[in-house]
């Protein structure tokens, strides 16, 4: 067993609230404890949101299949950081962000 303790979320958590940014934290309320899923929204980077994900440092093959895959099928912009490496920069905070022009809004699918 790995004596370090690894509290990335948390980490996450602190690094957010200590730069002011504005996010909200996803909860796995049904969810089962090693299914992927984001860690959460910034919603100061840009007008619609970019989804961020932290995948566990001690992810194999498979989860780390199961990220990359809900990565690229995410139609936000996408901020990942592999826990195993150094946290990558966070975007760039907006002060005001512009109105969003004539893009469609997302749009609920269910799964079928």
């Amino acid at each position: 067993m790995d004596s370090v303790q690894h509290n990335d979320k948390k980490d996450l958590i602190e690094v957010l609230t200590r730069e002011h940014r504005r996010f909200v934290k996803t909860l796995r309320y049904n969810a089962l404890p090693a299914a992927p899923m984001a860690f959460g929204l910034l919603t100061d980077a840009d007008w619609q949101g970019t989804a961020l994900f932290v995948v566990p440092y001690d992810a194999k093959g498979a989860v780390r299949s199961e990220f990359d895959h809900l990565i690229s099928s995410c139609e936000l912009q996408t901020w990942c950081w592999d826990a195993s490496g150094p946290r990558p920069a966070l975007l760039g905070k907006q002060q005001r962000l512009p109105a969003p022009d004539s893009r469609p809004a997302l749009e609920y699918q269910p799964n079928t």
